[in-house]
Formats: C-alpha cells, structure tokens, sequence
C-alpha cells in the first residue's frame, strides 16, 4: 500500500512536470493600424538602445514599445522604399538595406549614414539586399546579381553571377576563406 502511494505521488508529480516547466511567450501581432508602416515584414532587429526596428515593403519602421515611428530614415520612408534587411555590424550598430538607396549605416551618434552602391543615383542600380559584417569591420553586401565588399567607407564589387541572366543573391554567409552567396561558392579576395 506504501508502494502505491509513492507510486501515485512519483507519477502525479512527472505528469505536471512539463506543464510547470513551459514559459509562457507574450505575443502581440502589430499592424498599419497599430502604427506599422506596412504589414509585409522582412526583417526584424533591436538596437542598443532596445528599439525595435522592421523593415517592410514601404520603408523602416522604429517601435519603441508604445508606438512606431515611420520617419527615422527619411531618405527610405519619405518615398516609401522598399527595404528588405536590418542587420548589426560587430559594433552592434545597425545596417539597413533598401532598394534603390543604397545602404543605411548607423553613426556612434545615432544618426544613420546613407552609402549608394553605385554613383551617380540611377533606378535598379543601389538595390541593397543582405549584409554580413566580417569581425574585420569589413560589410558583405549582396546587390542582385552582385556581391560588394564595404570597406573603408567604399565598395568593392567582388563578384558577379553571369550565368543565364543570373539569380538573384539573396543571402550571404562566409567563413574564413570562402564567401557563400546564392547557389554558388565565391572565392574570398
């Protein structure tokens, strides 16, 4: 009878086990009508000084807990620019890309430091899609059918996929020798 009691108690006490030990997530879904500048979000990063930072089909918005700010980075907001990707440097300072303006870089003070691909300004030629920061200080950043290094507050095309009208590189990763960018393996200069 002893045994079963124990039993019962050892069993009842695993069974709650797993509901006792699962965290409870607060999940709140934010829209246009919260604020938001667009419902068509790519890419989510919080900053140092904890904002909270979306980058959407019509531009960049900043959440600071209690409502959004849509007019941070004018050059993007002010005509709706598509921006696809909030990303950090080593420093922690954000990166963020936009279609046709080039890339966006934040400054020790704040502000955010506007870098175009190619000069002079001409449509489809500063599209800005992905960046990876290299522990150097040096940016990866993927353009299309290009890849650019940033360095020394310059760009450096370091590659070009040319086969069959080319796919666009959406995504950059790299280690200490070989850059990888869409379906194809890049030989690190």
């Amino acid at each position: 009878m002893k045994f079963n009691f124990y039993l019962l108690v050892v069993s009842l006490t695993i069974a709650f086990l797993p509901l006792n030990a699962q965290k409870r997530y607060l999940f709140h879904n934010y829209s246009t009508r919260d604020g938001l500048i667009n419902n068509c979000i790519y890419s989510i990063n919080q900053d140092k000084r904890g904002y909270m930072w979306f980058a959407t089909v019509a531009g960049v918005s900043r959440y600071d807990g209690y409502e959004f700010n849509n007019h941070v980075i004018p050059e993007i907001n002010d005509i709706n620019m598509f921006s696809e990707y909030i990303g950090k440097d080593f420093n922690g300072n954000l990166i963020i890309t936009s279609f046709g303006e080039g890339l966006f870089v934040e400054q020790p003070n704040g502000s955010y430091q506007q870098y175009l691909l190619k000069k002079p300004r001409r449509l489809g030629k500063n599209i800005a899609k992905m960046v990876r920061a290299c522990p150097d200080g040096k940016l990866l950043v993927s353009s299309g059918k290009s890849i650019y290094l940033f360095k020394d507050e310059k760009f450096k095309q370091l590659y070009t996929y040319k086969m069959n009208g080319g796919i666009p590189v959406k995504t950059i990763e790299y280690d200490d020798k070989k850059i990888y960018g869409s379906e194809e393996v890049l030989g690190w200069r």
